[in-house]
């Protein structure tokens, strides 16, 4: 399946087991959850996408690299569980208003959820995230500042 926000955002969104998914909803605000589950995802962009409502995504694969810079700023949990992403995930100056939980998950490309300290595009979590069974290289440090 192909999603392409174009819906409401003050509906909630549940997607299901599709083993092509792409989901493309870069710089929208969701006021509702969002829930992928049982998915093989593609295509995930969701460069500056906010989840007012929260995110629960689980059981899943996700095949491509992800850009999630900008983005976050929920007000209820986002979950990520069981899943596996296989490619690089960017969390560039991400904010983090409410909990983020991560069980079971395996960053095989890496990612910069913890990385680029000290650096304007740091991530931001209001609240400490809770972390369970979390493999792969969490803490990249991707922020380059070319001076010449």
């Amino acid at each position: 399946m192909h999603y392409v926000y174009k819906d409401d955002t003050h509906t909630s969104l549940l997607l299901e087991g599709d083993d092509a998914l792409s989901f493309n909803a870069s710089m929208v605000h969701f006021s509702k959850k969002i829930e992928i589950k049982k998915c093989t995802i593609v295509d995930f962009d969701v460069f500056g996408m906010y989840c007012l409502g929260g995110l629960h995504i689980h059981d899943c694969i996700i095949r491509c690299e992800v850009s999630w810079q900008s983005g976050g700023h929920n007000h209820e949990p986002i979950v990520i569980e069981n899943c596996v992403f296989e490619k690089f995930v960017d969390f560039e100056d991400c904010t983090f208003d409410s909990r983020v939980i991560l069980r079971n998950v395996h960053f095989k490309g890496g990612t910069n959820l913890f990385g680029n300290q000290s650096t304007p595009v740091v991530v931001i979590f209001a609240v400490p995230p809770l972390l369970d069974n979390v493999s792969g290289d969490i803490n990249l440090d991707t922020f380059r500042v070319n001076m010449k």
